[in-house]
Order: C-alpha cells, then sequence, then structure tokens
C-alpha cells in the first residue's frame, strides 16, 4: 500500500521534472527566495531585497509596529428580531510589533532573525475588571510563550475553556520566533537554507491548498498577516531563470522516521511562472502540488492543486445506533471517526489579482474546491453535522465506535481521534471577494470590503470599512461587519459552534459595527 502511494505521485513529479530540465541550464549567481509570489501591501524588508543577499553588510536591524484600539457594537440574531438584538460592547486594544536582523560578515553567508511581541485585551465596557494578582508566564508549546492573567487554568483538552479563556482574559502578551537561519552556498552553485523560515509554496492569497508545508494557516480575515513557517534545510539549485528546491522538514521531531521531505521545482514560461511540488512522511498521505501564475496587465491570474493519496483528515458520519435519552439527559447526535487512505483526493483554487497603483484600487477574486470536505452538512432530517462534530471533539467518548473499558477486549481499537483542524474547511466549495479603493479622489479616505462564503452550507462573513488617514502614524477606521447562514453553519457563529450553548441560547448570525483607532504605525 506504502509503496502504491508513493509511486502513484512520485510518476507524475518526474515525468514534470525531466522535461524541465532540457531548459536553460546557466547558473545564475544569486540568493533568490521562495517567499510570496505577490504582496498586495509591499513591506520594506531585508529578506526579500534578494539583489543585496551576496553583499558583505555587516549587521543590519529593523522592523514594524502596528498598534490599534477597537470599540465593538454586537448585535446577535439581527435578521428577525433587530431592535432587541442588542448583546454587547467590548473594547480591544491590540499590539503586533516585528524586530529583524540581518548580518552578512561575508558574501556567501548570512543569519537572519525576525522576532514578534503581540499583546490583546478583552474587556467588556460594563464590566471592567484589571488586575495582575494572577498574572502567569505560559510556554505555548509551538515555541512561543505569553504572559497574562489566568491563561493556564484552562486545560488543553477542553475546547469550550480554552475558548472562553481567550475570549475573557483580561490582557495577554506573547513573544515568538518567526524567523531565524543561516544561508551559504557551494561555489555559487548550490545554495543552503537551514533554520526556522516560512515557506511559500503556494501562489493563492484567500485560499492556498498547495500551501502543504507551513505550520499556520492564511487568516481569512488577515490574509495578509505573517504566518509561520516549520524548521527546515533547504537546498536550493538554480539553472538559468528556474529554481530547484530539495527540503528536509524537521519541525517537531525526536526520531529519524519523522522526517518529512519535499522539494519544488519553479520555472519560467515567457512571463508566466509554474510550478510543481512533492512532499512526504511516513504515516501521512503523500501530495503532489502545481502552481501557476501569469500576469496580463493589470491583472495577475493564479491558481494551485494539489494530489493526495488519502488524506489526513479524520472524517465523521452518524453511528448506525443512536443512544436513547431520558427527558432530564442532554441529548446529542453520535457520530463515528474514520480516515481514508486508498484513494486520491483532489483540491484546488483559481483566481485573480487587479491592482492598479493610479487610482489605487485592488480586487482579489478566488474560488476553492476543497477536495476532501463534506458535500453534505445535513443528516437525520435537520441536524447539522459540523455542530455534531464539534460536540464530539469535545466529548470524545460519545464516539459511536468507542467502548467501555469493561466491554473492550484483547482486539479492541481506539477509533480514530477529531481534532480541531478536521473541522476547519468543512465543505467543498468557498470563494472570496476582496475590493479595496485607497486615497478616494486624491483624498485621506480609503475604503476596503471582503466577502468570505462557504457556498456548501451556505453561510458566510462580510465585511465593510472606510478609513480616513489623519497622518501616516494614524488613522481612524470604521466599518461593520455580519454573519449570514443557518445554525450549524460553518461562518455564521462559530462561537456558538464552539461553545455547545453552554453559555448562549442559541446559535445566532452576528452583526458588528466597529470603530479602529490605529496609532504609531511603520517600519524602522
Amino acid at each position: 500500500m506504502l509503496v502504491s502511494k508513493v509511486r502513484f505521485l512520485t510518476i507524475l513529479y518526474t515525468l514534470f521534472i525531466v522535461v524541465s530540465l532540457f531548459a536553460e541550464d546557466d547558473l545564475d549567481d544569486f540568493f533568490a527566495d521562495d517567499d510570496g509570489e505577490f504582496e498586495i501591501v509591499e513591506v520594506d524588508d531585508a529578506d526579500e531585497k534578494k539583489e543585496d543577499t551576496l553583499l558583505v553588510t555587516g549587521l543590519t536591524w529593523g522592523g514594524l509596529f502596528w498598534s490599534q484600539l477597537d470599540f465593538r457594537w454586537s448585535w446577535d440574531d439581527y435578521l428577525t428580531r433587530p431592535a432587541k438584538a442588542y448583546s454587547a460592547t467590548s473594547f480591544v486594544p491590540e499590539i503586533d510589533s516585528y524586530i529583524w536582523f540581518d548580518s552578512r560578515p561575508k558574501d556567501n553567508f548570512r543569519v537572519f532573525g525576525k522576532f514578534s511581541l503581540s499583546g490583546g485585551t478583552g474587556l467588556a465596557l460594563d464590566n471592567f475588571n484589571f488586575s495582575m494578582d494572577n498574572w502567569q508566564v505560559i510556554d505555548n508549546g509551538d515555541g512561543s510563550f505569553s504572559v497574562g492573567p489566568g491563561l493556564g487554568e484552562s486545560s488543553e483538552d477542553d475546547i469550550q475553556q480554552d475558548f472562553l479563556a481567550g475570549m475573557s482574559s483580561s490582557s495577554n502578551i506573547t513573544f515568538s520566533v518567526r524567523e531565524f537561519f543561516v544561508d551559504f552556498d557551494y561555489e555559487k552553485k548550490l545554495f543552503f537554507r537551514f533554520g526556522k523560515s516560512f515557506l511559500k509554496w503556494g501562489v493563492g492569497y484567500l485560499f492556498s491548498p498547495a500551501d502543504i508545508v507551513n505550520l499556520s494557516p492564511i487568516n481569512l480575515e488577515r490574509p495578509d498577516q505573517e504566518r509561520e513557517g516549520p524548521l527546515s534545510l533547504r537546498l536550493q539549485y538554480p539553472f538559468g531563470p528556474h529554481n530547484f528546491y530539495a527540503y528536509l522538514l524537521t519541525d517537531s521531531v525526536t526520531k529519524p522516521e519523522q522526517l518529512a521531505l519535499g522539494s519544488r521545482l519553479e520555472f519560467l514560461v515567457e512571463n508566466s511562472e509554474l510550478g510543481l511540488g512533492f512532499y512526504y512522511k511516513k504515516n501521512s498521505a503523500p501530495r503532489f502540488m502545481a502552481t501557476f501564475s501569469a500576469p496580463v496587465g493589470d491583472i495577475k491570474f493564479f491558481g494551485e492543486m494539489m494530489l493526495s493519496w488519502g488524506s489526513d483528515r479524520v472524517f465523521v458520519r452518524p453511528s448506525r445506533i443512536q443512544p436513547e435519552f431520558e427527558e432530564d439527559e442532554q441529548d446529542y447526535f453520535a457520530l463515528d471517526t474514520f480516515t481514508i487512505d486508498d484513494k486520491p483526493f483532489f483540491s484546488g483554487t483559481l483566481g485573480f489579482l487587479f491592482f492598479k497603483q493610479d487610482p489605487s484600487i485592488t480586487v482579489v477574486f478566488q474560488y476553492y474546491f476543497n477536495g476532501d470536505g463534506y458535500s453534505s452538512y445535513r443528516v437525520d432530517g435537520n441536524r447539522s453535522l459540523l455542530d455534531a462534530a464539534y460536540y464530539l471533539l469535545q466529548n470524545p467518548e460519545t464516539n459511536g465506535l468507542a467502548l467501555p473499558p469493561e466491554s473492550q477486549g484483547d482486539r479492541y481499537q481506539s477509533p480514530d481521534t477529531l481534532g480541531i483542524n478536521d473541522l476547519f474547511f468543512f465543505g467543498q466549495h468557498y470563494f472570496g471577494l476582496i475590493f479595496a479603493w485607497g486615497s478616494i479622489g486624491d483624498s485621506n479616505f480609503g475604503f476596503s470590503s471582503y466577502w468570505i462564503a462557504n457556498m456548501s452550507d451556505n453561510s458566510g462573513l462580510v465585511s465593510l470599512e472606510l478609513n480616513y488617514e489623519f497622518m501616516e502614524e494614524l488613522v481612524l477606521v470604521g466599518g461593520t461587519r455580519m454573519t449570514y447562514g443557518a445554525s450549524g453553519t460553518e461562518f455564521m457563529d462559530t462561537a456558538g459552534l464552539i461553545l455547545q450553548n453552554s453559555t448562549i441560547d442559541s446559535q445566532q448570525p452576528i452583526f458588528e459595527l466597529y470603530l479602529r483607532l490605529r496609532v504609531g504605525l511603520g517600519g524602522f
């Protein structure tokens, strides 16, 4: 079975590599990077200045500071009872900053590091309370640590407690290492990088099925937010305008058999860029990916595909035998968990980016087909499969395949464990739309909006905002954010899904008005 999995994808990948190697084979003396294909907001980042990578510059450093004060007014179930839907007022200060250093003592040796310090506050204005009596330092288990009140009170296995702690903590500060790596080369022919760095395999802006190596997904409401990459060893072989990369991914590895292998080939065809990649890890579905991006005037078209043999997702389905409950017992819909490792799965995305400098207008549209998502959300009449899955996540003993200890025989195998990542992108069809207009009519006003939708369950979220720039470091933003969909759908009420009605009566669509003051923005 393992041989057939690898053979299925490696044959396709080998064919593409053989064809590409007939391309121009002159070597260029440069450190090409595999960071983002495009960025809507351009940031002056030393790691992006490829023309400087072989210069001896000693030690340079810089950073970026971002902060805002967020006032928010929320309404629940605004569609059916708008006059009585008002629920809360909140105040959320946020700080996000990056500091980087870049040292190049020799023309073929470079050390780069980037560190982040972020903080936030969640305070209900009608119940203001602040105390430093119970502050703690918490190891987050991902290379970062946080300082804040009561952060250690919730159990790692208690999803509701973790979520509520995140909502109600009066303050927290998190320090993390975003990137820390060394670059060196062998006779300007082979280029090496080892350390923690972001690996941009995909070209999608909102959805990226080809990005199969990074540790954090794209934030749909802040897609330009920096993401976390793995600890890896990268080898780069440039030939002409093309590049071949090989990766040894070592993040969270304690045994040799836990290492993951990856490779990627990117090459130019006229003004278009094509990419091919392969990923393999023991006990994980092998994956083959392909990308393209092609500019046509002010529009850049892009696409990705990912083909895997089997899926790493833990799936759920209704149990054949449902439990019976007394009137005073809590009712739930029992599910079984299972995995699929003997058939191919395909995921893909297509989209375009339109950008015009004058006037400053940006439009992004992207469609995403999620091959291992669910085509149907409703089971047993009108029950939500996603809602039942969140209940199973927090109550694994309700798994229909689980047996009590006294009933477990020698051949008993525990059912597959459902994880939080198995509930993200639950559907098959998604789309996203972003529109931004800066400096409207050469004024200090700007407008931006986004629409994210799950077409499989007809849920989504929409945001509209208007900003005014008093100066580069002081911007006032006002806007709305609203969700829609039926109970038990993905985007309509995420808090209601996680809390499982523990603190609220039912899942309801949410409408919010917010006023944000962004202070001290800028790089240094």
